[in-house]
């Protein structure tokens, strides 16, 4: 019966009871017992974590501490306790396996959280601690773009003075660069002497 039981009693205790209902009849009970360990999965969830990692249902937890309980005459006990305390004690070793599985990723998310955590807490601080460099790339804008364009002189070319009694050009002419200022006072001379005649 021991032997059997083995792999189960290294995991957690157990209380065996064996009552008996009648003359012929006797009731053999193996309860697992819980352990400090049960809860420690899903206390490394803290608070900051529980959106991310799950928590081990309480009823798997539960699942631990699951008992047999075998009635039957002392002959049929006899027969049948060392076959289904085997069965017992591994479906309840496939049970603590899968819970140590589930504890191991629990605690491997909540450290690979808390370390993706500290690394963001040391980029931000590094990068709060850099001073602020000014752009190069912008362009300041000059005094002349500062004023409203009626005071400044920056791409615009300055009409000619008019007067009342001037009569309106008939054709307008367009000087190039590079036209010399002989042809271009000809043309002034030419207008001017057209007026006083």
């Amino acid at each position: 019966m021991f032997t059997q039981l083995m792999p189960l009693i290294q995991n957690r205790p157990l209380t065996i009871t064996v009552a008996a209902l009648d003359a012929s009849q006797i009731r053999v009970n193996v309860v697992p017992q819980p352990t400090e360990n049960d809860k420690k999965a899903n206390g490394q969830i803290g608070h900051s974590h529980s959106k991310e990692v799950a928590k081990i249902p309480e009823e798997a937890i539960q699942g631990l501490t699951t008992p047999l309980c075998l009635t039957g005459t002392p002959e049929e006990i006899d027969t049948e306790l060392a076959n289904t305390l085997t069965k017992f004690t591994a479906l309840h070793a496939g049970l603590q396996q899968s819970y140590d599985t589930a504890a191991g990723a629990i605690g491997a998310s909540v450290k690979a959280i808390d370390e993706r955590e500290r690394i963001k807490k040391e980029k931000d601080k590094a990068n709060s601690k850099k001073p602020s460099t000014p752009k190069s790339d912008e362009k300041k804008p000059t005094d002349d773009a500062a004023l409203p364009l009626l005071f400044t002189t920056q791409g615009q070319n300055s009409p000619a003075a008019v007067s009342a009694n001037d009569k309106a050009p008939t054709s307008t002419t367009v000087h190039e660069e590079g036209e010399d200022e002989e042809s271009v006072s000809g043309v002034q001379d030419q207008t001017e002497q057209e007026d006083v005649g």
